[in-house]
């Protein structure tokens, strides 16, 4: 547990200094490159750390045995960027530990990229704590092709949000290609004028296709999902720390929106928060699978929450119980949580090079 704790210390520490001193542009960029290389390092050099470890081992030795096809299958039905990391990885060398560097360099691209569109270096910085217990350290660490796709949705999001419509697309297609639950992502598109009128036909258009040729896919996700469903444990909590910004983004949405001119779309994304939430509260993992690509609606929140608010003494009060919180949401999930022994002890290829 120490090394999960010592990453949550560090960065609430820079969080504090942030509050205390105000960074230039150099120190500011220099303290947010070292925190991406710790972080980089802490999740891409893991050792046999999470639930799918082991499963995503025998899946290198495959693809390192078999190379790399090419089919229409292997490219559309499959998780194509993951396979092509591995087989990457296998070629120069590095296993696994080369693609989990990959994948952890994407997934905090992604997050970096929201957490700066957010605002200030008090932003980013909370911004990054708050995601730290359960995107970093449980998805991240644990369920790498779905932090690659999250990653870069989050980028896709930050672009959607500075009208740089194609490049937000072509991360969500991307995306696409390490995790098909990803695809929940183009919804974005649908609820914007400026894409609906290009975006709506080319949706269309590939749900023809996929309808067609992806037949397959689709019924192994319905038989998985919906027909004989698949229940996680961590649904219900998973939901609610999702479910209550969202609510708070709701009710107070007039507030939030005299400050920031893209409220509406933060508006949608709580809405369907707020509907995904109900079967992942009852632990349906189709939602709560869905849900987590919707899990920036907890920094985004939280972040502007604080701007919104105009107490000092509220704001002060708000600062400690989000670290509260999410410390003791770190905790508990490291004591009690049922898949916690996976991730527990922690091991770093470098630390075991030290041994």
């Amino acid at each position: 547990m120490f090394w999960y704790i010592f990453i949550f210390l560090v960065i609430a520490s820079t969080l504090f200094l942030s509050y205390q001193y105000k960074f230039d542009r150099k120190t500011s960029v220099t303290v947010r490159s070292l925190l991406f290389i710790l972080l980089v390092l802490f999740i891409g050099l893991r050792h046999e750390v999470g639930g799918d470890w082991f499963g995503y081992l025998d899946w290198f030795r495959r693809v390192s045995s078999g190379g790399l096809t090419l089919s229409f299958e292997d490219i559309f039905l499959k998780d194509f960027g993951y396979n092509l990391f591995n087989w990457l990885s296998s070629k120069i060398g590095w296993g696994i530990y080369g693609v989990n560097l990959l994948c952890a360099s994407i997934f905090l691209i992604g997050l970096f990229a929201f957490l700066d569109y957010l605002g200030n270096d008090r932003g980013f910085y909370l911004g990054l704590l708050v995601s730290y217990p359960y995107l970093i350290m449980v998805v991240a660490n644990g369920y790498t092709r779905q932090s690659v796709a999250l990653g870069l949705i989050m980028l896709s999001y930050s672009l959607f949000l500075k009208e740089r419509y194609m490049s937000s697309f072509l991360c969500q297609m991307l995306a696409f290609f390490f995790h098909k639950t990803s695809a929940i992502g183009f919804i974005i598109f649908l609820f914007h004028r400026k894409t609906l009128k290009w975006i709506l036909p080319l949706i269309l258009a590939i749900l023809a296709i996929a309808f067609s040729f992806f037949g397959q896919l689709f019924v192994r996700y319905y038989a998985l999902y919906v027909e004989n469903p698949m229940y996680s444990e961590g649904g219900t909590i998973r939901a609610v720390m999702n479910l209550v910004p969202a609510l708070i983004f709701i009710v107070l949405f007039r507030y939030f929106e005299r400050r920031y001119p893209d409220s509406k779309f933060w508006l949608i994304i709580s809405v369907i928060v707020l509907i995904l939430s109900i079967p992942s509260i009852l632990k349906f993992t189709f939602a709560d699978r869905l849900l987590l690509y919707f899990s920036m609606i907890q920094p985004l929140v939280f972040v502007r929450l604080e701007y919104v608010l105009k107490e000092i003494e509220v704001k002060a009060m708000l600062f400690i119980s989000i670290i509260f919180v999410y410390c003791l949401a770190m905790t508990v999930w490291l004591l009690f949580a049922k898949h916690a022994p996976y991730w527990i002890p922690y091991k770093n290829l470098i630390l075991k090079l030290l041994e």
